[in-house]
């Protein structure tokens, strides 16, 4: 079904998000991929772009019902910087 497709494309650019965070990662925000000559930086935000896309696809046409939730997200933020702090 189509509704399948675009939950395979999600998946697929959550994957492509992953790689360019890992690009990012070995090879600094602002190196640039010698294929395209776009930063990692760049990169990353069009692979979320990418993946923000086929969020909005299944809000508008599957009911998925996303929204941002700011609430949700500054609790992640946190958690994220609490971990942080007892590695560092």
């Amino acid at each position: 079904s189509r509704e399948k497709y675009i939950l395979t494309v999600l998946a697929e650019e959550a994957a492509e998000v992953a790689q360019a965070a890992s690009k990012a990662i070995r090879f600094g925000m602002d190196s640039k991929n010698p294929y395209n000559e776009l930063t990692n930086k760049q990169t990353l935000i069009d692979e979320v772009n990418d993946l923000m896309a086929m969020i909005w696809e299944l809000n508008e046409k599957y009911n998925l019902e996303f929204s941002l939730n700011r609430n949700a997200q500054e609790q992640k933020r946190l958690r994220v910087e609490r971990h942080f702090n007892a590695l560092y």
